[in-house]
C-alpha cells in the first residue's frame, strides 16, 4: 500500500481555487468539489486561467503544501507558495562543491540513457538515447512531441512540488545552470518510463495545448505514476509517484555524506 499522497491537479480553465474550513474547494462554472487539505501532497495548477483566493494560499501554507503553476504554452514551472518545511537546503547546497557531483551526475546520465536505449531496442527507434526529440519527430510526427513536452512538464511540476516539500531547493543543479535545473536533472531518472513510453508504446498524442487535451494529458500521467514496479531495494513493489519521493530522499541521504552514495533506481 502507497504511505504517499497524490497531488490534486487542476486542468479546468476560469477555475476558483477556495478553501472551507481545512478543505480545498474547487469551482469550475456551476459545479464544485471539496478536498481536504491533509489527504494531498500538493497542488499542481495546470491551467492559465482562474484565480487562487487568499484563504486557499493559507490553507496550503498552514499544512505546508506547494502550488505549482505550470505554464503549458511555455513549458515553465513556477512555485506559487513554497512548503514552510525546514529542510536540508543550506546544508546540503553547501556541500555541493566538495560533494563528488561528478559521481552522481553520471549515475543519474546512465540511468537515463539505459532506459532509453532499451525504448530504442524495443520499438526499433535508432538514435533515440543521443536526440529523442528528433528521432521522435521524424518517426512519430508533430503531436508526439507535444506530448512529450507536457507530461515532461506535469514530471517536473510534481518533482519540484516533492522537492520543496522535502527542503530542497529545486533550481540549485549539481550540473544544469538554470531555473529548475536540480528538478531537470533528477527528472531524467523517470523520463524514459513516465515521458516517452506512453508516447512511443502507446501511441498518446497531443495535437493541440486545449484544456480538453490537457485533461487527458492529465489523466494519462496520473495512470502513469500510479502505475507499479518492483524496487529491489525496498524488496516490494511500489508505485512510480512513491519512487519520485524515494529518489529524492536517497539524494538527500547521498549529499549528506552516506558512505553509500547514490544510485537511481532503474527501471
Amino acid at each position: 500500500m502507497s504511505i504517499v499522497k497524490d497531488p490534486l491537479i487542476i486542468v479546468s480553465d476560469d477555475f476558483k481555487l477556495g478553501s472551507r474550513s481545512e478543505r480545498f474547494l474547487i469551482k469550475v462554472s456551476e459545479t464544485s468539489n471539496e478536498v481536504a487539505a491533509v489527504s494531498v501532497s500538493a497542488i499542481l495548477i495546470y491551467s492559465l486561467r482562474g484565480s487562487v483566493t487568499l484563504s486557499a494560499l493559507r490553507l496550503a501554507e498552514r499544512h505546508s503544501l506547494p502550488i505549482v503553476l505550470l505554464e503549458y504554452s511555455s513549458e515553465r514551472v513556477i512555485p506559487l507558495v513554497r512548503s514552510r518545511k525546514k529542510g536540508p537546503i543550506e546544508e546540503l547546497m553547501g556541500r555541493f562543491e566538495s560533494w563528488k557531483r561528478e559521481e552522481i551526475k553520471r549515475a543519474i546520465l546512465n540511468s537515463y540513457k539505459e532506459g532509453m536505449q532499451s525504448l530504442s531496442r524495443l520499438y526499433d527507434l535508432n538514435g533515440l538515447k543521443e536526440d529523442p526529440e528528433r528521432v521522435v519527430m521524424t518517426n512519430l510526427g508533430e503531436g508526439a512531441v507535444k506530448a512529450i513536452r507536457q507530461l515532461r512538464l506535469l514530471l517536473w511540476g510534481e518533482l519540484c512540488a516533492r522537492m520543496l516539500a522535502l527542503g530542497l531547493d529545486p533550481h540549485i543543479g549539481l550540473w544544469m545552470i538554470e531555473e529548475l535545473g536540480f528538478v531537470k536533472e533528477l527528472s531524467l531518472v523517470f523520463q524514459p518510463l513516465v515521458v516517452y513510453a506512453p508516447v512511443i508504446g502507446k501511441g498518446f498524442r497531443c495535437e493541440e495545448v486545449s484544456s480538453e487535451e490537457r485533461r487527458k494529458l492529465a489523466l494519462e500521467y496520473d495512470k502513469i505514476m500510479r502505475e507499479e514496479y518492483y524496487n529491489p531495494k525496498l524488496s516490494r513493489k511500489v508505485r512510480i509517484r512513491d519512487q519520485l519521493v524515494h529518489e529524492c530522499i536517497s539524494l538527500i541521504q547521498a549529499l549528506r555524506g552516506s558512505p553509500l552514495g547514490y544510485s537511481p533506481f532503474r527501471w
